[in-house]
């Protein structure tokens, strides 16, 4: 976790961490940190948000802001798979379903597509007609 600290602290935008200068240039010059250089960098960290800490011995790395852009994600998603389960076989030419505009995202159909393949709810198979996407049901 000290060298994942080190380097986000290293390389973290000052609008997004602020990071007292003196700790900040303590991170330069030394490669090894004490307990107590871990423990500021934790606090800094928590402190703006970009640190949770889920347990006593454990943390995660938070974006914040993220809510409005994950909200468009799973919305793009569901639609997506609610027109190709919707068609016979669950099945749907990649060339159809880019002329389908969302009604529930703004991000793009491609943008959409990629996500829901690499998520792994969709395979996509090369046919004579052109790519093709089929719909796992779990």
């Amino acid at each position: 976790m000290q060298s994942d600290l080190q380097d986000f602290l290293k390389l973290a935008p000052p609008e997004l961490v602020d990071v007292p200068d003196a700790f900040r240039s303590s991170l330069r010059s030394s490669e090894t940190w004490s307990d107590e250089d871990v423990k500021v960098a934790q606090r800094i960290l928590t402190d703006c948000g970009v640190l949770v800490q889920r347990d006593n011995l454990s943390f995660i790395f938070a974006l914040p802001g993220m809510g409005p852009f994950f909200n468009e994600i799973m919305q793009g998603r569901r639609e997506i798979l609610n027109v190709i389960s919707k068609r016979r076989f669950s099945e749907m030419l990649v060339r159809e379903i880019e002329k389908i505009r969302l009604r529930f995202s703004t991000l793009g159909m491609r943008f959409h597509l990629r996500d829901v393949i690499g998520h792994g709810n969709i395979e996509i198979c090369e046919t004579t007609t052109g790519p093709l996407l089929k719909f796992h049901h779990f």
